[in-house]
């Protein structure tokens, strides 16, 4: 998800649906390049999901956007503007 929505700019609900559909055996057909060699290696993350902490579900979208953004920023992926 990370990549297609962030990376490639897909729909978010396209994604969802699509992976959805994944469980019915239908795969999706998009490319997902593989993780760079590194990307098990140990690294800043400038948000990550503790940091999120207790919040409203209001702010739900936008805590994940941050921790999705902050994700590919440590493995040094740019990301399509929000």
């Amino acid at each position: 998800m990370l990549y297609r929505i962030h990376v490639a700019g897909d729909d978010p609900a396209y994604v969802a649906r699509t992976l959805r559909q994944a469980n019915d055996g239908n795969r999706p057909t998009w490319h997902v390049p593989p993780l760079p060699a590194e990307a098990g290696a140990s690294r800043h993350y400038r948000v990550t999901i503790a940091d999120l902490g207790a919040f409203d579900a209001g702010l739900y979208v936008s805590r994940l956007e941050d921790w999705c953004r902050a994700t590919l920023e440590a493995l040094g992926q740019a990301s399509t503007p929000a």
